[in-house]
């Protein structure tokens, strides 16, 4: 996984239900990865980690083993960056979740707030359907 940091600020982000590693992580302003990375010592594994920081302007390149289903989020560590939209659902082994059923007070949760608790992200039946999605943050920040 990469992720592009286009930011001024440093960002330290935290994957919850693994630990990742590092293969890439240069100093700010080295940009957006090239699609390349800089060769790694086979005598020097990288480390193993789950919150690493993305440095302003500048990259890293992770690597983590897919090996339990289930849903996990990978985030900035700082609150009011996750409320502004710096987030990502992670599904892993989506077949084999098909069928899973929530806990009744999840569910419950959800319905207070107006989210969706059945079909895709935004409620719709059919997958492949993207209305109603959500994709950009709001411009405007209340927390």
């Amino acid at each position: 996984m990469v992720v592009n940091n286009i930011d001024a600020a440093i960002h330290p982000f935290h994957m919850h239900g693994h630990q990742f590693q590092v293969l890439d992580r240069p100093g700010s302003n080295a940009g957006r990865w090239s699609g390349r990375s800089r060769a790694r010592s086979a005598r020097a594994p990288p480390p193993r980690r789950d919150v690493v920081n993305v440095d302003a302007h500048s990259y890293v390149v992770l690597r983590f083993r897919v090996e339990h289903p289930g849903v996990f989020l990978f985030h900035c560590h700082i609150e009011w960056h996750v409320e502004m939209g710096l987030t990502v659902t992670l599904v892993q082994g989506p077949e084999l979740l098909r069928g899973a059923q929530f806990p009744p007070d999840h569910i419950d949760n959800c319905r207070k707030l107006g989210i969706p608790f059945s079909g895709n992200a935004a409620g719709n039946a059919d997958p492949t359907d993207t209305t109603g999605f959500r994709t950009v943050p709001p411009l405007t920040y209340d927390g």
